[in-house]
């Protein structure tokens, strides 16, 4: 591990750093610089230069872009700068600097410096990586940098080789912290916005959904959303214009489908729903989702899946039913404009085959899974739609009972419950 041993003085660091900004002002000097760095001993011999005190004194000094994009602009340059990440632990304390962002920020705009990023993030060790993101300043120091930058040329930077980027950041988010990592990153205000907008250019739509397909990836997303500025990122980041439409794109896909199957079932991705629904005003926004053409047929999918696919309805169902105010928050959207009439009558009943999932269903979870979950799960829901209205509860039942009674009792009571 990577620890400060040695602090150099600030009079001689600031000497220092100027001369080490005058080699890498020198391109030829920094090519030989960045291919040193590949060499393992080098960034070792580096640990008695490598200090707080020098690094800060380098970054602040009036040249400090030049010499720096010179040398990451050099051909060996990811590699060699990915074997600094011994050097963790002081990296991570230039973090926490106030004027660290300040210094950075102008680095950012450099040619060549993306793709740099792109090649540093293949190269480098997940775990040592990591290990300086752990510093618990480099999450709102990266995000803070991040959204200062234009969403479309994010986008574009990471579409080319999408797929191998899409693993290494798995690597990475896989490593031990890093969900709490990307907490704080969210926490900077605007990122949700920036992210929305990323989305909504087609390559950064096409990177997440390599990054959400990637193996593994759902687990991160699961202990994520166990954490309360995870869960309140998302559901701002859901809010943001235009997010609805990645959204419903995502539900076109079988492979996204089965996705957000799996994750529904997870006790984390259960209470978020839950508690996202309980928000005034989002049971609308999950309703004004549901009637966008498309989401229909990837909620029957979902219920294929968990069906056919795992046979996993009765566990899933239990575990709904386990979930603290899960009644109320269901009750909340079927009470929302449009949920019956809009989407359940005119969209889902309609859905073909959608009868012959129900008696599947029905058979797979049995009349005990009926008696014990499923019913009491339906009837508390019903109860807890009435309570909040009845007068308006009964306006938006009376067409569902209309079209129930062209159908097959057992298997449209069946399609109503699992609603």
């Amino acid at each position: 591990s990577s620890s400060v041993r040695f602090e150099m003085p600030k009079k001689f660091a600031t000497v220092l750093a100027g001369i080490a900004v005058g080699i890498l002002r020198r391109r030829p000097l920094a090519r030989l610089i960045s291919f040193l760095l590949c060499w393992s001993p080098v960034p070792w011999l580096l640990t008695v230069v490598l200090t707080p005190n020098f690094l800060m004194a380098f970054f602040r000094h009036a040249y400090a872009k030049e010499a720096v994009t010179k040398l990451l602009t050099a051909r060996h340059a990811p590699r060699g700068v990915a074997n600094l990440l011994r050097h963790y632990h002081v990296l991570g304390k230039i973090c926490e600097e106030t004027d660290t962002a300040k210094c950075i920020e102008p680095l950012l705009g450099a040619v060549g410096l993306g793709q740099f990023l792109k090649g540093f993030l293949l190269t480098a060790d997940a775990e040592m990586l990591a290990l300086f993101l752990r510093n618990p300043a480099t999450g709102p120091l990266i995000g803070g940098l991040v959204r200062r930058q234009e969403p479309r040329v994010c986008a574009a930077l990471v579409y080319n080789g999408r797929k191998k980027l899409a693993n290494s950041v798995v690597a990475l988010f896989q490593q031990p912290g890093m969900d709490v990592w990307g907490t704080l990153m969210c926490t900077v205000p605007g990122f949700d916005a920036w992210v929305g907008q990323w989305l909504n250019d087609p390559r950064g739509a096409s990177f997440a959904r390599e990054v959400l397909l990637s193996e593994g990836f759902i687990d991160w997303v699961e202990g994520y959303l166990s954490h309360e500025d995870g869960k309140a990122f998302v559901i701002r980041l859901l809010q943001q214009p235009g997010v609805d439409r990645f959204v419903t794109w995502l539900n076109r896909d079988a492979a996204m489908c089965r996705w957000f199957a799996q994750i529904a079932g997870r006790d984390s991705a259960i209470q978020f729903v839950t508690e996202m629904l309980m928000e005034p005003g989002l049971e609308r926004l999950m309703v004004s989702l549901l009637v966008r053409p498309g989401n229909d047929s990837a909620l029957k999918a979902m219920l294929e899946h968990w069906v056919r696919a795992e046979r996993s309805l009765m566990k899933v169902a239990r575990a709904w039913g386990d979930q603290p105010r899960t009644s109320e928050s269901l009750a909340r959207v079927i009470m929302s404009p449009g949920f019956i009439d809009r989407f359940v009558i005119r969209r889902l009943l309609l859905q073909p085959g959608l009868a012959e999932v129900v008696v599947e269903a029905f058979l797979q979870v049995g009349v005990r899974g009926l008696k014990d979950t499923v019913l009491p799960l339906a009837f508390s829901t019903l109860a807890a739609a009435a309570s909040l209205g009845s007068a308006n509860f009964e306006s938006e039942m009376a067409p569902i009972l209309e079209e129930l009674q062209g159908m097959d009792g057992l298997v449209g009571w069946a399609a109503w419950l699992l609603v």
